[in-house]
């Protein structure tokens, strides 16, 4: 199962690969077809569908991803800080513009 739909697909002449292409993604996925080069060795995978495309992070990473995130929060709050301060400052200028 995949997150974004497959809008094409071409398998390679011997069957080893598969060439995919996806719904809001770019580039070409290629998929490798173990049991052309290796024993297959099957078992039962169950009932639910496997995600495909679903990334999967280290505990580092998240980590990483997390403060990342919380640093770009930061910034963005400081920003819009000083353009609410900026736009105070101007306000005041402009009545003491008036006054005189």
């Amino acid at each position: 199962k995949f997150e974004n739909a497959i809008t094409s697909m071409s398998f390679s002449m011997n069957n080893a690969f598969l060439a995919t292409t996806h719904i809001n993604t770019m580039g070409i996925h290629i998929w490798a077809n173990k049991h052309h080069f290796i024993e297959p060795f099957l078992k039962n995978v169950g009932n639910k569908p496997i995600l495909m495309d679903k990334i999967i992070m280290t505990e580092k990473e998240i980590t990483a991803k997390n403060i990342k995130e919380m640093e770009e929060k930061k910034v963005t709050e400081a920003m819009e800080m000083a353009v609410v301060h900026d736009e105070d400052s101007s306000s005041d200028d402009e009545s003491s513009e008036a006054d005189l």
